[in-house]
């Protein structure tokens, strides 16, 4: 997928850590259930998900 489809910021993360599976799509609670389906993933981490409560999650990391 290109910047256009996916956004700039997945783009550059693609580049950056081409070995890590990424899920988009405008509901960050769709591509989570995405990835953990898959069967691929241990762990998910989701950019600015603290305004998704539907978004179930284990721990809550904040970085400053």
């Amino acid at each position: 997928m290109n910047a256009t489809d996916t956004g700039d910021e997945i783009a550059l993360l693609a580049m950056l850590m081409p070995e890590a599976i990424y899920s988009v799509d405008r509901n960050k609670t769709v591509a989570a259930q995405r990835l953990a389906d898959s069967g691929l993933v241990d762990i998910i981490i989701v950019d600015d998900a603290f305004q998704h409560f539907s978004l179930a999650r284990d721990i809550d990391i904040v970085h400053i």
